[in-house]
């Protein structure tokens, strides 16, 4: 029997990390957008190189930072035009889109 009370790591990590960037959102506004981009094309590379050198297992911890940093980024530029707590569930949203997007396209290239 198992316990309800089963935490995934693979969801936890993205929900903990989206409710810590709305509480010290504005140490996080200090981080330049360019970092951001740089870490966002550096996941993209890494999920497509990963299955290619033999490193599937590590795969889903890729998607998930990918996933955490359009989290904060979306966030960031949508919390400027419309109410936070709407940004924070549409954030939400496109960054669970953009990882299943990447891992379909990680799965079809490789066939994983």
């Amino acid at each position: 029997m198992e316990s309800l009370l089963q935490i995934d790591p693979n969801i936890f990590f993205p929900c903990f990390f989206g409710f810590l960037f709305v509480c010290f959102e504005n140490q996080f506004k200090k981080i330049s957008l360019k970092w951001c981009v740089v870490g966002l094309s550096a996941t993209i590379i890494l999920a497509l190189l990963f299955p290619l050198i033999g490193l599937k297992r590590y795969l889903i911890w890729i998607l998930t930072f990918s996933q955490m940093l359009i989290w904060a980024l979306t966030y960031v530029f949508m919390a400027k035009k419309i109410n936070k707590t709407v940004a924070f569930f549409l954030a939400l949203l496109i960054g669970f889109i953009w990882a299943l997007a990447l891992a379909s396209l990680v799965g079809v290239i490789y066939n994983i």
